[in-house]
């Protein structure tokens, strides 16, 4: 909840449209929001919408429009996913943005927590191979794969 008074400064400052699909991908790994060029490749282009009469590619999605749902969307997340009773894995790419709640939760024992440092906002798409192991070993630990 504290980092989305930040997000639309943040979106301000994200181009609106690209030349080229590549000017896209390089601009989601220069800014950091994914930090190999790899998976920019595979999950920028169905991010963005090829403009006819303007000849640009812009986002397909408008992601200031869905601003008046952020605070319903995340609103008591963590508390909602402390409450589950089953044990858990929060895979982060830093831990900056943890609030309260899941900083004492994880304190506390109350869920398995860990920073992947070289992915960036989609950890899954920078590392999958990390991510997969990471589950892959959490499953086992607790016996929930053979």
């Amino acid at each position: 909840m504290e980092a989305l008074p930040h997000m639309s400064a943040f979106l301000h400052q994200r181009p609106a449209s690209f030349r080229t699909q590549n000017e896209a991908i390089k601009y989601m790994v220069t800014s950091g929001q994914l930090r190999k060029l790899e998976s920019a490749k595979l999950s920028v282009p169905p991010q963005l919408r090829f403009e006819v009469e303007r000849e640009v590619y812009g986002w397909r999605t408008d992601l200031e429009a869905t601003g008046k749902h952020w605070k319903g969307w995340f609103k008591g997340m963590s508390e909602l996913f402390l409450s589950v009773p089953v044990m858990k894995l929060l895979v982060l790419a830093g831990v900056d943005r943890l609030d309260k709640a899941l900083m004492i939760a994880h304190m506390q024992g109350k869920f398995q927590n860990h920073v992947v440092p070289t992915a960036g906002h989609a950890v899954h798409e920078d590392e999958p191979e990390a991510v997969s192991q990471l589950l892959t070993s959490f499953l086992q630990r607790n016996r929930l794969l053979q």
